[in-house]
């Protein structure tokens, strides 16, 4: 259940065109079967690089890094279940992991310090999702024995 602070935290408030964020709905993350399904069309007429097929939505390859680095946020601010958002755990983990930062992510986490007083650790340090939720992890900062 989202509480007040969540609904008005920037780092997982994004805007959208108002088709896209109708598509987008209340619906997953997550991969979907391109073969038959249509890409989803802006409110300008555009076709987009976002797919959905039932109940799971497939961002653009541009935001899956970034909505997976801002789920992982409100998992651990809020304590958000990152699997109510995504199709599974692992899809948004290897989303942060191999959908980098992006020069634009970089400056929004920025900005928003600069509103906010705090930043997106997980834009920082994406490598903090593995310290802490990869099991098989035993490097440096390893969080997963950690009785929390």
């Amino acid at each position: 259940m989202a509480t007040s602070a969540s609904k008005s935290d920037d780092h997982i408030v994004f805007a959208s065109d108002n088709k896209v964020n109708g598509a987008r709905s209340n619906y997953v993350l997550g991969l979907v079967n391109h073969s038959g399904a249509s890409p989803v069309v802006d409110s300008y007429g555009y076709t987009t690089e976002c797919y959905r097929v039932g109940s799971v939505f497939e961002p653009c390859d541009a935001a899956r890094g970034e909505v997976a680095r801002a789920s992982l946020y409100a998992s651990t601010l809020y304590d958000y279940d990152v699997a109510d958002n995504f199709t599974s755990a692992a899809l948004c983990y290897d989303w942060n992991k191999n959908h980098p930062i992006t020069d634009r992510e970089m400056k929004r986490n920025n900005v928003l310090y600069t509103l906010q007083h705090n930043r997106n650790p997980f834009t920082d340090h994406p490598e903090f999702a593995t310290m802490i939720w990869d099991a098989s992890y035993n490097g440096s900062g390893a969080l997963n024995d950690c009785a929390i």
